[in-house]
């Protein structure tokens, strides 16, 4: 199948990138979380929850807007107007970062004041944070720009390689010259962003070529708006349920105990690494698809993406489950604590991989009322639960209020995409995956008592290696699909020539 080898060999790329990127923004979070302890992290993990809420309603929802724009008017050849309408994105854009930057900036005090009993060090983080607005904003559009055209290896090698190793090697130059905590914790993420910015328009020149002066004369047009504007209050709603744990343990509690939290919050992102690798081409491919009514080939691309998700993330989120302490130990033993964190963030993520695709289909066939709608009301029910559960549990009812939300979350959208379409995510082949799963979760979980008196390190190597290569083993016996095959073939060539 064309589509399946497609997304089959983006796939790879971005898979290859993911994969670097999740492991490095995982290793800064673990090397800051020891060079720092827990106050500065959760001080750290604060300001950058309201960065990335201002930044959301920065980009407006034209991240999401350009890439429908561009992937549309590709399927129609129409060059003219994907260059125009990547100048209306980026000339908004600019308008849109500098009234955030100054917002947020302006609004640093308040905030702190309100929330989080007038901290002056999140104060300042905040401040500072502020000036990378502008940058990740306009380096939002380049990427889903470039996206659109099914190009994923520059938003790949800019977020997922340049930026994370930006991290990590300006944190160990810092930390090496003896600066405060509270340089460590904020010059790395500004450095980083700026750098991403300048990349990310170098790659974009390589596709097409946008001009400063064509995008500073270029007509505003208000049908990008009226489209991307429900996004942006989705995407704002949607970033605030990423973060509200966060935000909402800073007003219930210390900063230290967001430092313990945030963790655990990092680890079940190591799922959102195979949910971006597939749907980021399963997205424009969709479009093309729903904008030509090929029904058929809908269903085969949904479910051949929601089982490869779910394929993928099953060994990560079993070793989340039952190793859960020496993976919180890989921060430091202050950081233990936070081990039951990581179970039940783990199971919220698992269905927010498995309905992301829905989302995404609601989203490319122009259903945004309906995708806004869901997103408030799934807002409202997080804020609820936390409001609700945090002052009596603590940590463990902030991962509770975030795991129910996105389990509802994904039922409600694949019953929507079914009534619209009549097309669902689980296919009969899926079963396969969910019994290799069971089959390694009981060896994992027994295992775990043979292992425990050696290293936590050696420890998760050990674990995570001989349970990969058991699984892969698994699903050789319950023999794969044909598609799947022409996946994993196109995967393994894609990594090839990214050896060679």
């Amino acid at each position: 199948m064309k589509n399946s080898t497609k997304i089959a060999k983006e796939a790879g790329i971005n898979i290859a990138g993911e994969m670097y990127g999740g492991v490095a923004r995982f290793a800064f979070i673990g090397i800051l979380a020891r060079f720092v302890g827990p106050e500065f992290l959760g001080i750290y993990s604060i300001g950058n929850a309201i960065t990335r809420i201002f930044a959301v309603l920065g980009i407006a929802g034209l991240d999401k807007g350009i890439l429908r724009f561009v992937s549309y008017n590709r399927g129609e050849n129409e060059k003219e107007l994907i260059k125009k309408w990547i100048n209306v994105a980026l000339k908004y854009s600019i308008l849109f970062g500098i009234i955030v930057f100054i917002l947020q900036f302006v609004l640093s005090s308040k905030i702190t004041l309100l929330f989080y009993n007038g901290n002056i060090h999140i104060q300042n983080i905040i401040q500072l944070f502020a000036f990378i607005l502008p940058f990740s904003i306009l380096s939002g559009i380049a990427a889903h720009s470039t996206q659109g055209f099914k190009i994923l290896k520059y938003k790949v090698i800019t977020i997922q390689v340049i930026q994370p190793t930006a991290l990590l090697i300006i944190l160990f130059t810092l930390y090496y010259f003896n600066y405060t905590l509270f340089h460590q914790i904020t010059y790395p993420l500004i450095f980083a962003e700026i750098i991403g910015f300048i990349v990310m328009f170098i790659f974009l020149q390589r596709i097409m070529v946008v001009k400063p002066n064509d995008v500073i004369r270029q007509p505003l047009d208000s049908e990008i708006i009226k489209f991307s504007f429900p996004l942006m209050l989705v995407g704002l709603l949607g970033m605030m349920m990423h973060w509200i744990d966060i935000l909402m343990l800073g007003y219930y509690l210390n900063p230290e105990e967001v430092g313990i939290y945030q963790p655990a919050v990092r680890t079940t992102g190591i799922i959102r690494l195979f949910l971006v690798s597939f749907t980021g081409i399963f997205t424009p491919m969709m479009s093309e698809l729903i904008a030509n009514n090929l029904i058929k080939e809908m269903k085969n691309i949904y479910q051949l993406t929601a089982r490869w998700m779910l394929t993928l993330s099953l060994p990560f989120f079993i070793i989340a489950l039952t190793r859960s302490e020496q993976i919180m130990n890989l921060f430091g033993t202050q950081f233990i604590m936070g081990a039951n964190i990581i179970a039940i963030l783990m199971v919220g993520m698992l269905f927010q991989a498995i309905g992301n695709p829905a989302g995404s289909t609601l989203v490319m066939a122009g259903k945004t009322k309906l995708v806004l709608f869901n997103t408030i009301f799934v807002a409202i029910l997080n804020i609820g639960i936390n409001i609700y559960l945090i002052p009596k549990l603590g940590l463990i009812g902030a991962a509770w209020g975030t795991a129910i939300s996105l389990i509802i979350l994904c039922i409600v959208r694949i019953i929507q995409v079914w009534k619209y379409y009549k097309i669902q995510p689980f296919g009969f082949n899926i079963l396969k995956t969910i019994y290799s799963g069971i089959i390694l979760y009981i060896i994992s979980l027994y295992s775990s008592e043979y292992l425990s008196h050696i290293n936590y390190f050696l420890n998760l190597c050990i674990s995570f290696s001989v349970l990969t290569i058991l699984y892969m083993f698994l699903l050789y016996l319950f023999k794969l699909e044909r598609e799947d095959l022409e996946v994993i073939d196109s995967i393994k060539l894609k990594f090839k020539g990214l050896q060679g």
